[in-house]
């Protein structure tokens, strides 16, 4: 599939602008001449992991927001652009604060790049500060509404992989629906059914395995005191003695809280790049934590 590449004049820094340019150039020179590896660009690592299995790791997957960045926040690097210029096609997630203030400028000036919203493909969670949560990934049920739509797209920029895909497609779902039969015979007699998290997260974790989440935020921003004293009411009325908080943020609060209720903190990493390996870690954790009925 062919397109016509766009550059970002208005709103990349001019010190990088010759880079692209050159890049562009020895791109279009060389074309034809040989056969570069594939690319698609995710917005984050969790995105990476699904491209690359769909794919059986034959492209090369660049990701927008890297490790430790903020989603919300993040702007991109010249090499990333330049990686973005040389893609078949960009998944976004659809409802990531970096998203909403690159999309735009992206479309503009690449008005050919396919690109794809995962979150047009599942049962959107409204309501938070920031409309939709965006958390899709981090529930296999939820998982699996969206990966239909990204093999199909994947199909349809390289035709050429699309028998090799196939195999790994019918795979990586394998992989999903395992995942979520563990979780459904895991969290069907637990003692406990209820959990704080600083940053809501596990939203549709919990909607889709009938877990309760509270979340320590409040509209983005750390709970207020009048927050923090009806967080400590609850978790000592609920008999909630762990915090759950990522690894990125201040755990200062949830520390406080955790001290209040006699209780500890656990970190997560929800943008973790190995998602098989870390719904596992979380549904270990969860299980650990809520503890199921008969060891009670």
């Amino acid at each position: 599939m062919k397109r016509k590449k766009g550059i970002l004049f208005f709103f990349l820094p001019v010190a990088i602008l010759p880079a692209i340019l050159s890049h562009s150039g020895c791109r279009n020179a060389t074309r034809g001449e040989d056969r570069p590896e594939p690319v698609v660009t995710v917005s984050v690592l969790p995105q990476k992991y699904f491209i690359e299995s769909i794919t059986g790791g034959k492209v090369q997957v660049n990701v927008m927001i890297p490790a430790g960045a903020s989603p919300a926040s993040y702007e991109p690097t010249s090499r990333q652009m330049q990686q973005l210029d040389a893609s078949g096609l960009y998944v976004m997630n659809g409802h990531l604060g970096f998203e909403k203030a690159w999309e735009g400028k992206i479309r503009e000036n690449y008005p050919g790049l396919e690109m794809i919203r995962l979150t047009d493909h599942v049962d959107l969670i409204t309501g938070g500060h920031h409309g939709a949560d965006p958390h899709i990934w981090m529930s296999p049920k939820t998982v699996r509404l969206f990966l239909p739509a990204l093999y199909s797209y994947l199909k349809e920029v390289y035709p050429e992989m699309e028998e090799w895909m196939e195999i790994h497609y019918a795979r990586l779902m394998a992989r999903v629906d395992s995942v979520d039969r563990l979780m459904e015979d895991s969290f069907r007699d637990l003692a406990s059914r209820k959990f704080i998290i600083f940053h809501p997260a596990l939203t549709y974790l919990a909607r889709d395995y009938g877990l309760q989440q509270y979340a320590m935020e409040e509209e983005g921003k750390e709970p207020s005191v009048h927050g923090m004293r009806n967080l400590v009411e609850l978790a000592r009325r609920e008999n909630i003695r762990v915090i759950f908080i990522q690894e990125e943020f201040d755990q200062e609060n949830a520390r406080t809280l955790a001290a209040e209720i006699g209780g500890k903190v656990i970190s997560l990493n929800p943008l973790d790049p190995d998602w098989d390996d870390n719904m596992e870690k979380i549904r270990n954790t969860l299980v650990s934590v809520l503890q199921p009925q008969e060891e009670k």
